[in-house]
């Protein structure tokens, strides 16, 4: 797959859902969190929108699906 410009959040939701987890979307999505993982500095992360920014809490080194 080749990729070229910018990819919106219903794209990556998309994504997820068909190739890694359905259950978590429609977990967040039933949770009211639409928030996708954009850009990353430092201990900062902003939403793929631009509009949100959080601190990433994330301790452990695991990868859980």
């Amino acid at each position: 797959m080749t990729h070229s410009g910018p990819v919106s959040k219903s794209v990556v939701k998309a994504h997820f859902r068909n190739h890694v987890s359905p259950g978590k979307v429609d977990f967040f999505e039933s949770a009211g969190i639409d928030f996708v993982i954009g850009d990353r500095q430092g201990p900062f992360i902003w939403d793929l929108a631009g509009g949100k920014k959080l601190i990433n809490c994330h301790c452990n080194g695991g990868v859980f699906n």
